[in-house]
């Protein structure tokens, strides 16, 4: 049996991507690491490997 995708395909990744006003950073929101972090109050940009 072969399955079969439903739904168009995920191409809106600027749509997943939020601008930080606090550190200026740009973060995907599909992490939670990162949009739990980008919600402190006070907080450096997130250090990541990209």
């Amino acid at each position: 049996m072969k399955g079969k995708i439903h739904g168009s395909p995920d191409n809106d990744e600027p749509g997943h991507l939020e601008f930080c006003p606090i550190c200026g950073q740009t973060f995907d929101k599909r992490n939670l690491v990162e949009v739990l972090h980008h919600h402190l109050p006070e907080h450096e940009p997130f250090a990541t490997d990209r």
